[in-house]
């Protein structure tokens, strides 16, 4: 009869895999919660309404973080010791948040002011947490190998059919939407070449590679079409990064793995997928009469203003704004060609359907913008509001435009824009160079290239920092001299 395993033999093997002992790999554990986790309660496996701040996913791993770190001796020594470039990081993004405090209680929004407050400070107290855990190369190993447990559960849990189609439809996403999925999905992608290529032992390479392959796979399966472009990019630039430095190994592996994923998954999401890029320009009747596609007349623009709610509009003009439109596309199902030069003149009074709304959101930020140059139109005082079929009410309200630029413009002016470039300016220099130290960082760079690209299209100014996130745990990681392989220097 088989011996029974023993936990002392578990604990010995994880640490000898994840190369340190128990408490850091939780640590690494606990550390991916805090990177990737929102707003997601305890709360919600009981109540998918429910949103209690003190039973939030991230605040319970930064406190175990702590705790923990606490326990480790040689950590107690770092508690307060950074970087020398963190700390610079920290003085230039401590003036950017500076004035977005004093821009908010100015000017900003009252009623959303406690949460931009609360989010700030989640995001300085983890920005403090990754500059203290990352300290050398071998605890961004350890970070990236729980990573990819987690990116492989959720490929498996999205392979078996477990998905929430409310919100991302035919595309995977197991929990809530699909821009958190897809970050998580391809930063495990980037964790995993990252990995393999640093690798001695030809079994490891071919694990890690693998699981290269299926997160890639998942990032495409979201069907997000913003996600697949920055992939492919980030793709391009790690392969002109790799045959720059001579490593042409490497990127031909790189590419055969892209291609090969991209390969499968349009042979088996390829029509949905399609699908969803049509979205963008196809407009069926139902939709038409659903109010999705709403020719205004100057004389009922007022009744379209950006803070209208569903309740002030009456049934009749429900109706007859439903039935101008269904007309309108009745009338010029090619609408797109027929008038491509006269839409162009008249786009504050016709509505047009592009299957995200994000042109229309944009002109609304760039409105904002223009009448508050300087400092904006106040922090959290963006909104735009449209009739939306299959929103609750009839109505959607977005508090953000969906790409990082026109909200620092529309809500912080020339001023936070500013201040945001310079921080970001510092940060990249400072990436840089450890990137230069360690040239194997340069797939976990590749990451915040997508992280960039797709703040672009999804997410807000806290949804961005994923991007400081990363940053800092490799400016961090590069204050160590050790370096345990990567691509050529």
């Amino acid at each position: 009869m088989m011996n029974a395993i023993k936990p002392a033999a578990i604990k010995t093997a994880l640490e000898q895999y994840f190369g340190g002992h128990f408490l850091q790999i939780l640590n690494a554990f606990l550390m991916v919660v805090v990177f990737f986790s929102g707003k997601f309660s305890f709360a919600r496996f009981l109540d998918e309404s429910a949103r209690v701040p003190w039973l939030e996913l991230r605040i319970w791993a930064i406190l175990g973080i702590f705790v923990s770190m606490i326990f480790l001796k040689e950590n107690r020594k770092d508690l307060f010791k950074m970087e020398r470039g963190v700390l610079f990081f920290f003085g230039t993004y401590a003036v950017f948040l500076t004035y977005v405090f004093i821009n908010l209680f100015n000017w900003g929004t009252e009623t959303h002011r406690n949460d931009l407050v609360y989010d700030s400070l989640v995001v300085i107290a983890s920005l403090i947490l990754i500059s203290i855990q990352f300290k050398d190369e071998q605890g961004i190993v350890r970070f990236c190998k729980a990573a990819e447990l987690f990116g492989g559960v959720l490929f498996m849990l999205c392979l078996v059919g477990f998905g929430n189609p409310d919100l991302n439809g035919s595309g995977w996403a197991p929990f809530g939407g699909p821009i958190t999925f897809y970050r998580i999905e391809f930063f495990v992608f980037c964790a995993a070449v990252f990995l393999a290529f640093k690798s001695t032992k030809r079994r490891e390479q071919v694990v890690h590679l693998l699981f290269a392959v299926v997160t890639l796979y998942s990032t495409f399966a979201s069907l997000s079409k913003m996600a697949t472009a920055a992939a492919m990019l980030a793709i391009v630039y790690l392969t002109y990064i790799l045959v720059s430095k001579g490593d042409y190994k490497k990127a031909g592996l790189l590419v055969l793995s892209g291609v090969v994923t991209f390969t499968l998954f349009v042979k088996t999401f390829g029509t949905r997928f399609v699908g969803r890029i049509n979205e963008i320009s196809n407009i069926s009747v139902e939709k038409s009469a659903s109010s999705e596609v709403v020719f205004i007349p100057d004389n009922v623009k007022l009744l379209y203003r950006n803070d209208l709610k569903f309740e002030e509009l009456s049934v009749d003009q429900k109706k007859k704004m439903i039935s101008v439109g269904s007309f309108f596309y009745d009338n010029y199902p090619n609408y797109q060609e027929e008038f491509a030069g006269f839409l162009r003149f008249v786009d504050r009074y016709a509505i047009i359907y592009d299957g995200s709304a994000r042109l229309r959101m944009w002109m609304e930020a760039f409105d904002l913008f223009k009448a508050h140059r300087w400092f904006g139109g106040g922090v959290g005082n963006y909104s735009y509001t449209e009739l939306n079929y299959y929103a609750k009410g009839g109505m959607e309200t977005y508090r953000y435009p969906h790409n990082i630029f026109f909200e620092l413009v529309s809500t912080t002016g020339l001023v936070g824009l500013a201040l945001f470039g310079l921080c970001l300016f510092v940060f990249l220099v400072l990436v840089s160079r450890a990137v230069d130290k360690f040239p194997a960082f340069v797939f976990l760079q590749g990451y915040m290239l997508f992280v960039f690209l797709t703040s672009m299209f999804a997410g807000d100014l806290f949804d961005f920092k994923i991007f400081w996130f990363m940053g800092c745990a490799l400016i961090s990681s590069a204050r160590s001299t050790l370096s345990n392989g990567g691509i050529n220097s």
